[in-house]
């Protein structure tokens, strides 16, 4: 009986044997795992960006504030051409003995005549009570009244000199009214007449920009319109007062004005770049693009799929990139490994 058994346990195992030897391995059955594409992500950023564009500017030496006397006398200069002035600066003092002389021979004939009113007002009103006692005439009385009206009048005509002399006077320093430099300036010792010009002082805190943009951005220069300068590695902001064509080269130029803290010398030219308009959108790193059929297009994760979305590249930002798109900052952007993915492929985020 045991050797019965013994032979059916060699014969079963030797058939396994020789059952397992007959499979091919393509008849050999695999499981296959399905497995999903790893992905970092990023959240897009929202941002407003400039369009700018570089174009050449100068400074417009036409922008001066004239200094005029408002006196008259011989004027003493204490500054000189091309010299910096400040705003509130006495840069001259104009002298005038005549004018002094003037002035205290009107006050002492103003308190004269001041005099003399107290005294005919006085009068006056004894003449009103002899009227009425009928001891002077109505003539007398009427006589006295109207020499008391000359003299008012008198008085006011030499009140009104005095307030001329002293204007005149109030002006003998001559204060610059503005930051900047000095073009001219007349010379010193000099006699100055009421109205004469004294110094032209280039003011820099009221400088006209003079920029040269092509005449394509033409649409985005509106008089009256904000723009934003950058010169000299600074940004400002100016107003733009004026646009003018120009028949050759197909540009206009652009009168800026406002740029109160922009210092610079005379005849100075740079380069300037401007902000034409701005634009909105989301801002995502490089190297979330992926080119397909030559359109920019990028990934987010949603329910641990890749759904594949068509953007408009806007601005490049560096690193990174501007875009619009049916996008919001709440997306999850792919990364990594976007070449990988086609739109519904399953992802893991790393």
């Amino acid at each position: 009986m045991k050797k019965l058994l013994y032979a059916l346990v060699f014969i079963f195992i030797m058939s396994s044997k020789l059952y397992a030897f007959d499979f091919d391995d393509d008849e050999i059955p695999h499981i296959v795992k399905k497995t999903r594409v790893p992905v970092k992500v990023f959240k897009p950023i929202e941002k407003i960006s400039d369009i700018t564009v570089e174009v050449p500017g100068q400074i417009d030496l036409s922008n001066v504030c004239a200094i005029t006397s408002k006196t008259e006398g011989y004027i003493t200069t204490y500054v000189g051409k091309g010299d910096s002035v400040k705003k509130g600066k006495v840069i001259a003092e104009i002298q005038n003995e005549i004018l002094k002389t003037k002035v205290l021979s009107l006050k002492n004939k103003i308190s004269l005549v001041k005099g003399e009113l107290l005294n005919f007002n006085k009068k006056l009103k004894n003449y009103q009570e002899l009227f009425q006692l009928g001891l002077i005439s109505k003539n007398d009385l009427v006589n006295l009244k109207n020499t008391i009206l000359n003299k008012k009048i008198e008085l006011e005509n030499l009140q009104h000199q005095l307030r001329i002399l002293q204007f005149q006077e109030n002006y003998s320093k001559i204060i610059s009214p503005c930051n900047g430099y000095v073009l001219e300036i007349v010379p010193n010792k000099g006699y100055i007449k009421i109205g004469t010009q004294i110094a032209k002082v280039y003011n820099f805190q009221k400088t006209y920009l003079s920029l040269y943009l092509p005449i394509e951005y033409l649409s985005e220069i509106k008089t009256n319109k904000k723009l934003k300068v950058r010169i000299l590695k600074k940004w400002y902001i100016g107003k733009i007062k004026e646009v003018i064509p120009i028949t050759n080269g197909n540009l206009v130029e652009v009168k800026v004005s406002g740029i109160n803290s922009l210092s610079l010398p005379l005849n100075y030219k740079f380069t300037a770049k401007i902000s034409i308009k701005k634009l909105k959108g989301l801002v995502v790193p490089k190297e979330a693009i992926v080119i397909k059929d030559n359109k920019p297009i990028l990934f987010i994760v949603k329910n641990n799929k890749a759904i594949m979305k068509q953007i408009n590249v806007l601005k490049d930002l560096g690193n990174e990139v501007l875009v619009t798109g049916n996008l919001s900052s709440k997306d999850l952007i792919v990364i990594s490994n976007s070449y990988r993915l086609q739109n519904g492929t399953e992802v893991t985020i790393r």
